[in-house]
């Protein structure tokens, strides 16, 4: 199975979540970790990505998109401000 076959398989990805211009395929032969990459966003890089075939436990990783990373750091962030918040507010 290809690269884009699998991501095919899996229903593609989320342009508005995920960063496409770096989709990444990591995977072990011989004891030894590969890590290989391409643009999903570039025609050449897709149609190499068709010819590139997984060996077994090859892990297709997607990073998210900025603002997807931005809106996880937000919600990791607010319960805490939200908590100082109102510990300088009892302590007042």
């Amino acid at each position: 199975m290809s690269v884009m076959q699998a991501i095919s398989e899996v229903g593609g990805v989320n342009t508005l979540t995920a960063n496409t211009r770096q989709v990444f395929v990591l995977f072990q032969k011989d004891g030894v970790i590969y890590v290989d990459w391409f643009d999903a966003q570039n025609p050449a890089s897709v149609i190499a990505a068709d010819k590139f075939f997984l060996q077994g436990n090859a892990i297709i990783y997607v990073p998210p998109s900025g603002v997807s990373a931005w809106n996880r750091v937000v919600t990791q962030i607010l319960p805490i401000l939200g908590g100082a918040s109102s510990v300088t507010s009892a302590a007042a």
